[in-house]
């Protein structure tokens, strides 16, 4: 059951709830944020582990994999994140993506209402606590995820470039290939990583388990119209399944009641477009 689900139809999100318990709790994702409603605190700033091109180190892989829903990369090796108000240390398990169709926005989490052309996640495990992603998803922090939003511009982005070229070896569901050199994921990440939003959540994907700490990064990066097309190009059938097939597209969860749960920020949005960090309160962990 965990795979039988979609974006669409009688199995699509409006229905997750019958078949998965966690999709009709208190904490779910993704959230619109609303910056006004927003409290700021002094948080500290990330330390990325692994993530730069000097860090990586032998025996890290990549595996890209189509698996009907999204485009995922698996990873092994030392890639952590710790700082930036976690509590602990959390190791880079996979990322994935999720876009929109062709001229429609595909981010599943909001920034006042306005959503993004795509949204990459990076999905990271308290490995201090947990000795696998598994373990870790029976804790309501077992999981921290970033949330990176995607938007089309006029240039070609070198950082996505290398991965998005190999979406050709996993055009249909089921299809998996082994990238022939570890990505740098700092080149995924926007240039300013010290202005983030901060709630705790759920999975946006079933069985939509409430185990997450989100970081959701207040700048997008951005990619080239041919970058983006590539996400739309990948199909949700295998090649016995049909010989068309559908593409993978709209694949994100409409946005979730935030409830009585609070929203931080790393920096204050009412000046945040001067680039400097304004003062706040320093905040618990949510």
């Amino acid at each position: 059951m965990a795979d039988d689900w979609s974006y669409s139809g009688e199995k699509g999100p409006s229905n997750w709830a019958s078949f998965f318990a966690d999709a009709n709790g208190a904490r779910q994702s993704p959230i619109n944020i609303e910056t006004d409603k927003v409290k700021s605190c002094d948080t500290p700033e990330f330390n990325f582990i692994g993530f730069e091109d000097d860090d990586v180190v032998d025996g890290s892989t990549m595996t890209l994999s189509n698996d009907g829903h999204s485009v995922k990369v698996s990873v092994t090796g030392e890639h952590y994140v710790t700082g930036g108000g976690l509590p602990g240390k959390f190791k880079v398990e996979q990322f994935h993506f999720h876009w929109g169709s062709d001229g429609s926005p595909g981010s599943e989490h909001a920034i006042n209402d306005t959503r993004y052309d795509a949204e990459l996640h990076i999905v990271s495990y308290d490995c201090e606590r947990f000795s696998n992603f598994t373990e870790a998803l029976g804790d309501c922090q077992g999981l921290a995820v970033l949330g990176i939003f995607i938007e089309v511009g006029d240039k070609t982005n070198p950082g996505y470039e290398s991965l998005t070229t190999e979406f050709r070896n996993v055009q249909r569901k089921g299809q998996t290939f082994q990238l022939e050199k570890a990505l740098v994921l700092r080149s995924l990440l926007p240039e300013n990583v010290r202005h983030f939003y901060r709630y705790d959540g759920s999975l946006t994907t079933p069985p939509c388990t409430e185990c997450v700490i989100w970081t959701v990064f207040d700048r997008p990066v951005q990619i080239s119209v041919t970058q983006l097309e590539r996400f739309r190009s990948l199909v949700a059938t295998a090649v016995s399944e049909d010989e068309e097939g559908v593409n993978v597209e709209s694949n994100y969860r409409p946005l979730q009641a935030l409830g009585d749960r609070a929203v931080t920020a790393s920096f204050s949005p009412v000046t945040a477009n001067d680039d400097k960090k304004a003062p706040g309160k320093t905040c618990a962990i949510l």
